[in-house]
C-alpha cells in the first residue's frame, strides 16, 4: 500500500511524513483520486528556495560538522 498525501498538505507535512516512512516518494490524492508523485528532491527543492542562503550554508555547516564528529568518535 502506497503512503499517499492530500493534495492540501503542506511541503512540511510531505517532508515529515517521508521522515516518519523512510520512504522517498509520496503519492499525492485528491478525494481518492492520485495527482501524481511527490519525491524527497521535489521537497527539499522548495524549503531550500524558502531560505535565506545565509542561513541554508550555516545549516549545512552545522550539519557536517556534526557528523564528522559522530564519525570521528
Amino acid at each position: 500500500n502506497p503512503i499517499t498525501i492530500p493534495a492540501t498538505a503542506s511541503v512540511v507535512d510531505a517532508a515529515a511524513d517521508m521522515l516518519h516512512h523512510e520512504i522517498r516518494h509520496l503519492v499525492v490524492t485528491d478525494h481518492g483520486d492520485v495527482l501524481g508523485v511527490v519525491s524527497l528532491r521535489d521537497v527539499v527543492a522548495v524549503l531550500l528556495q524558502a531560505l535565506d542562503p545565509a542561513v541554508w550554508v550555516a545549516t549545512l555547516r552545522e550539519a557536517v560538522t556534526t557528523r564528522t564528529e559522530m564519525w570521528l568518535g
